[in-house]
């Protein structure tokens, strides 16, 4: 599927959105766009806990130290078409809140990265989601049905940014098997030199037989702060196969399907 939707401002903070869009759940997948990430693609939170894009319409209201933003869904977790209920999830709902500190305007932090110039701000992020289809789906196979909530925290402070997430979460997409899962993430950028800047991140899934996977780079800015060269490494730890970064075998990196891919890396 592509982005397809349309936009009404209705002024005063509040806006609607109808067609295929981001689902408004985790710290990545709302106001963040891919081409804004500090690690040069989604993050492995998101492959692993992350909904991603769906067909619906939302509702969103902002002002200066809120934005919340939420509305129905098709189906969440699964990307067959249409409202069918005999064959897929019929309905779900999401919705995403945050709240802002500091003299910084919304459209300055959907850049995920700290710049030296950024000036100092804190995001606090609460999300919630659930699907409706158990109940009229067909047990063989099992089709996921998601529920559950994530938060999160960024900190922006001239030139450092640190990221803390948290999801407690049925059916993710990483998870080697349907059922309940906990993870946790956490991500520090800084830019050592004007135009370098150096990040590390960790996620960590009580469920996988790799629990914790880590990935550490660099930035090299080019022009500004649009145009970047990426480099990094990715390190899984624990004994298995990998769940939730299939992705990454898309792009220019050693593929990372289990854990004797001790080390792997990437180059954007």
């Amino acid at each position: 599927p592509v982005y397809a939707w349309v936009a009404k401002d209705f002024g005063d903070g509040w806006s609607v959105m109808a067609g295929n869009q981001n689902v408004p759940w985790d710290l990545q997948t709302d106001y963040l766009e891919g081409c804004s990430l500090t690690a040069g693609d989604y993050s492995i939170f998101n492959y692993r806990f992350g909904i991603g894009r769906n067909t619906g319409v939302t509702l969103e209201k902002r002002t200066e130290p809120l934005r919340v933003r939420g509305g129905a869904f098709s189906q969440l977790g699964d990307q067959q078409p249409g409202w069918d209920a005999a064959t897929n999830l019929s309905f779900a709902v999401a919705g995403r809140a945050e709240l802002k500190f500091g003299d910084v305007p919304w459209d300055g932090l959907e850049v995920e990265t700290s710049f030296p110039e950024t000036r100092p701000s804190v995001v606090l992020g609460l999300s919630g989601a659930m699907s409706n289809g158990r109940a009229q789906n067909p047990s063989t196979p099992p089709t996921p049905s998601v529920q559950g909530v994530t938060g999160d925290v960024v900190a922006r402070f001239g030139g450092f940014a640190l990221e803390a997430q948290g999801a407690w979460m049925r059916d993710a997409p990483g998870a080697p098997a349907l059922g309940w899962s906990t993870g946790a993430a956490f991500q520090v950028s800084w830019f050592a030199l004007p135009k370098l800047e150096t990040f590390v991140q960790a996620c960590w899934m009580d469920t996988s037989d790799v629990p914790w996977i880590a990935q550490a780079g660099v930035n090299w800015y080019v022009d500004g702060n649009r145009l970047k060269l990426t480099a990094k490494a990715f390190v899984p730890f624990g004994s298995g196969n990998v769940n939730g970064i299939g992705q990454l075998s898309d792009r220019k990196s050693t593929r990372l399907n289990s854990s004797h891919a001790n080390i792997s890396y990437a180059v954007f």
